[in-house]
């Protein structure tokens, strides 16, 4: 039996059970560099992406292209569809691929004990609003007891007050 499907773009055969040969369709192997470089491009300066979003559209293009385009008109330049700045979202793609940012391995330990410090220092900040917030929930608690007491105590006061008037 002979079983011929696709799956994720490739061309999966199978002439018998067990035994598959898998290949790339014929477009998908005559992918050149240009056509790669144009997945990368920025339709509006045509560059490699720095800093690429991606509209609500799915049209992705340099953070500073969008933003210059957005000054004059918010939509798409490709598709026209309207978009709020706040709609952008942020990809890690383009020049961020493949780039030389990483640190270096002997920068490895710089990075985490920089990285290390911002941590403690957010952890202790997290730690002394937490104290706070307990400090604060000790007070109200507090005040809460007293004003439980003074209820009582106004209570009692109202209970005596009907009994005298009562009798009177």
């Amino acid at each position: 039996m002979f079983r011929f499907c696709f799956t994720n773009n490739h061309q999966v055969n199978s002439k018998q059970k067990g035994k598959l040969s898998v290949t790339k369709p014929q477009y998908q192997q005559q992918v050149d560099q240009q056509s790669i470089n144009e997945l990368f491009s920025c339709p509006i300066c045509y560059d490699q992406f720095n800093y690429p979003v991606a509209l609500p559209c799915g049209h992705v293009m340099c953070y500073q292209c969008i933003k210059q385009w957005g000054k004059q008109q918010n939509e798409c330049p490709v598709c026209r569809q309207s978009f709020q700045a706040e709609e952008l979202v942020r990809l890690i793609i383009g020049k961020q691929i493949g780039s030389d940012k990483r640190p270096k391995p002997q920068n490895y330990a710089k990075l985490y004990n920089k990285q290390s410090i911002q941590f403690k220092s957010v952890l202790e900040l997290v730690d002394s609003q937490n104290q706070q917030i307990v400090n604060d929930n000790n007070e109200i608690v507090k005040y809460k007891n007293k004003l439980q007491n003074y209820k009582i105590g106004l209570c009692i006061c109202l209970t005596i007050l009907t009994i005298v008037l009562s009798q009177v």
